[in-house]
């Protein structure tokens, strides 16, 4: 959206620019005398829309914290870990703690 904003403004000041200029008057010797400001509202235009662009807030994305349990299980201070076996006799795995080591 913001994007379709800045080019529709673009657009605009493009065609108020190419409009013609009625305001200009000429003396009897050729100079041309009128409204001299004609830059002012381009120029304030143009820093807005560049402070907007240029000021953006920064984003940092923190990494995500991935917490793992672990498989070691402490008993009587024997250390065990647990493992997938699996049993014929009901024909699906089981979770088992075996010593490690």
């Amino acid at each position: 959206m913001k994007k379709l904003l800045v080019v529709l403004a673009l657009f605009v000041s493009s065609i108020a620019i190419a409009q013609p200029h009625h305001y200009r008057h000429y003396s009897a010797y050729g100079h041309s005398y009128g409204n001299g400001w004609g830059w002012v509202a381009p120029i304030i235009v143009g820093g807005a829309f560049g402070y907007a662009l240029a000021n953006r807030p920064v984003v940092v994305e923190q990494p995500p914290i991935i917490v793992q349990p672990s498989n070691q299980i402490v008993i009587n201070s024997i250390v065990y870990e647990k493992q997938l076996v699996y049993f014929d006799d009901c024909k699906c795995y089981k979770e088992v703690l075996t010593p490690v080591k």
